[in-house]
Parts: structure tokens; C-alpha cells; sequence
């Protein structure tokens, strides 16, 4: 489900994970380290790594322009 959005990239191979050095400059969120939980129904355990000045700021900005607008 998560791959099926615009601006989340999943990384799926277990061994990677993201980091600040992979993410700098770009615009999508990372996740990666993704996993149920056993103990509790419907719970998700990841690691979300962005670029929080470009993404947050900039990014954001123009995807909520562009549905303004459509």
C-alpha cells in the first residue's frame, strides 16, 4: 500500500535501511525496516526518514497547490 504513493519510496531489501546521507536533497520520504507487530492487531512497526527542510516546507507546499487547483 505504501508504494502505492506518490512521494513514499519503500525500501524493501532488509539488510538497507534510510539514513540522512540517503535522504538530503530529495524529495520523497524513505521507509524501510518495515514489520507487524505479533502482539497487537494492526500494528506496523518502520523507519521513516526524510529531508524535513525540502520535503516538509517546499514539497508539501506544492502538493497542496496542486489539489487547490485540480
Amino acid at each position: 500500500l505504501l508504494k502505492s504513493f506518490k512521494g513514499i519510496t519503500v525500501m524493501e531489501d532488509k539488510k538497507d535501511f534510510s539514513s540522512l546521507s540517503l535522504v538530503t536533497n530529495k524529495d520523497d520520504v524513505f521507509v524501510s525496516r518495515l514489520k507487524k507487530v505479533r502482539d497487537f492487531a494492526n500494528t506496523w512497526q518502520m523507519w521513516v526518514v526524510a529531508d524535513n527542510i525540502r520535503r516538509g516546507a517546499a514539497t508539501n507546499g506544492l502538493y497542496i497547490a496542486q489539489k487547490l487547483f485540480q
